[in-house]
């Protein structure tokens, strides 16, 4: 039922607004008449679809740019580091960073939600031509941006979740993350990459190939 005040001024404007839609071809009658023949349930089904293709994050940082090590000390440096924070982990990543590779780096600040997960969000930005690292970031912005990071929050770098290994109960797929805490220690920290973002301390890392 439409309130005669707010809520019917609205409606006018829509309905204004899907006239000059159909009268400019955007949209077809037989394409209206489609949409308001589906169910509720269809309808919502859509929308919750079209709402995991919006970014659901706010731009926080620019980390700077972070290039990959080209000379042997700073691969071996690297490697090593990698070596150490990947601990036992056997899975393969999505994209192997090559000596001289140039990425910017920006942490973006995702919003609280029992709906959208970091993996919802990792793929609207990798269809906009972001590349995932997986724990590759997490040991190039430690080793390169480390005094970048703000105390006490966690930085994730998501992976494609084929690319990652399954938690210990099977549920979730582990993205790793880093925390430096107050003391300047660095945590080495993972989380499931399907859980629902519950924390505001959580921060995403997205790399751009430049």
């Amino acid at each position: 039922m439409i309130r005669i005040n707010s809520d019917f001024e609205k409606f006018l404007k829509l309905q204004r607004r899907l006239l000059a839609h159909i009268d400019d071809g955007e949209i077809t009658l037989e394409q209206f008449e489609w949409f308001i023949s589906l169910s509720e349930k269809q309808r919502s089904k859509i929308f919750e679809i079209e709402k995991k293709k919006i970014v659901h994050s706010i731009l926080e940082q620019d980390l700077g740019i972070i290039i990959a090590p080209t000379d042997s000390s700073g691969q071996k440096k690297y490697s090593k580091f990698l070596s150490k924070i990947k601990g036992d982990l056997k899975n393969r990543p999505s994209y192997t960073v090559k000596p001289g590779d140039t990425f910017q780096v920006h942490a973006y600040k995702v919003f609280k939600s029992n709906s959208i997960t970091f993996e919802d969000e990792l793929n609207v930005f990798l269809q906009n031509g972001s590349i995932a690292l997986g724990i590759q970031g997490i040991a190039l912005v430690i080793e390169q941006q480390r005094d970048l990071l703000t105390k006490d929050l966690y930085y994730f770098s998501p992976d494609k979740k084929e690319n990652l290994p399954v938690e210990k109960n099977g549920e979730f797929h582990s993205m790793p993350g880093v925390k430096i805490d107050s003391d300047n220690s660095i945590l080495i920290t993972f989380s499931g990459l399907e859980e629902k973002i519950y924390h505001q301390v959580q921060r995403m890392l997205v790399f751009t190939k430049i």
